[in-house]
């Protein structure tokens, strides 16, 4: 039996990237990595919400703030404390 790159030999292969779990962590990493950025997990408080309220970096009209909508406020906040 012929495989398809006898059968095809102009057929150029690629290789496909893994898109397991850790493989998309290990890229995600490698990626910050090479940007000079690092990822932590930080556990927030009601008090700690109310700050970012406070700082007017999170929206006090929202009953429930997405991860994204926290991790940009605590970037945006540390911005800020930058400057005072």
């Amino acid at each position: 039996m012929l495989s398809a790159a006898e059968i095809f030999p102009d057929l150029k292969t690629t290789r496909v990237p893994s898109t397991s779990a850790s493989a998309m962590r290990v890229r995600k990493h490698r990626e910050r990595q090479a940007s000079g950025k690092t990822c932590v997990m930080v556990e927030l408080d009601a008090a700690d919400i109310e700050v970012l309220i406070e700082a007017r970096v999170l929206d006090a009209g929202l009953d429930h703030f997405s991860r994204k909508a926290l991790a940009q406020a605590v970037k945006d906040f540390f911005r800020l404390s930058r400057w005072a």
